[in-house]
């Protein structure tokens, strides 16, 4: 029962920050609608997503290589 509390307190955690985000992310394509410039905010919205998407995947790469091989100096292969 204290782990299930747990995981209802780290949805409702990611749930108000995303909450927040999905919000200003809204503003600000209404804004960027109402003067005419919508084409500007998908265009930088979308490139965001690419490079997060990129960089993000390069990150979790060189993490699974690092714990790769901190496990084979470490003796214990059974790690990853």
């Amino acid at each position: 029962m204290k782990g299930f509390i747990g995981l209802i307190f780290l949805a409702a955690l990611l749930v108000f920050l995303f909450f927040g985000r999905l919000i200003s992310l809204y503003t600000d394509w209404l804004w960027f609608h109402e003067v005419g410039f919508a084409q500007v905010f998908t265009t930088v919205l979308t490139f965001e997503l690419i490079l997060g998407g990129f960089f993000g995947g390069l990150f979790a790469l060189l993490l699974y290589l690092n714990i790769k091989l901190a496990s084979r100096a470490s003796g214990d292969a059974h790690v990853v």
